[in-house]
């Protein structure tokens, strides 16, 4: 509608679905807790520098003895640069690299952690925030783009390019049960609302207003 003016009347938006992970068998995993989890390819618009840069400043300030768990892909210049930072921070052991993770491994790291961190620079939808709230896991994410649309007042919503703002939530969640107990309430809640069945059922209310089906 803004870039090339089209009529907003015949425009219809509906949401995608998501996989459940929150209802898969988790796998025993043993990780040590606590942890924040991060999930998505080591890229520059998952924002995974200044996520790190982040977690330094929470922890420099809190002293806290969470780690961080990064879970997706790396193997690019992009991570070759957030390693070196990792490494600049003095934060070997306190960053981990998951690499891929399955359905039932992110069943357990979504159960387990403290928050999911998903301050995203670009996301057209962001599938690992409905994963996350489904399985019971506060969220912090961008507050523009459409992981914001998606999640509403459900997640703490951030600047992504401000590293302070990202690790002030850090310490919101980590420090403030009352927060973290309503943020995983109305996650719940707002994950309700999605499902490939109701995309399904959406797209073909759509489509029979405009063919006899």
């Amino acid at each position: 509608v803004k870039l090339f003016g089209a009529d907003e009347q015949k425009i219809t938006v509906i949401y995608n679905g998501y996989r459940n992970v929150g209802a898969v068998q988790p796998a025993e995993l043993g990780l040590k807790k606590p942890y924040f989890v991060t999930v998505g390819a080591v890229k520059e618009r998952k924002n995974t520098l200044r996520i790190v840069e982040a977690f330094a400043k929470f922890k420099t300030k809190q002293k806290a003895e969470h780690r961080l768990m990064i879970v997706g892909k790396k193997g690019n210049a992009y991570s070759t640069r957030v390693e070196q930072n990792i490494e600049r921070h003095g934060l070997r052991d306190e960053v981990v690299f998951f690499g891929h993770a399955n359905d039932a491994q992110l069943s357990y790291l979504y159960r387990n952690a403290t928050a999911l961190v998903f301050p995203s620079l670009i996301e057209s939808f962001g599938f690992p925030v409905l994963e996350a709230m489904s399985a019971g896991l506060p969220v912090i994410t961008s507050k523009y783009g459409g992981v914001a649309e998606v999640t509403g007042e459900a997640a703490l919503l951030v600047d992504p390019e401000n590293v302070s703002e990202i690790a002030d939530a850090l310490s919101k969640i980590a420090n403030d049960p009352k927060t973290r107990e309503e943020l995983i309430c109305r996650g719940y809640r707002r994950a309700q609302d999605f499902s490939w069945q109701k995309t399904a059922r959406q797209f073909l209310d759509l489509m029979s207003s405009f063919v006899d089906i």
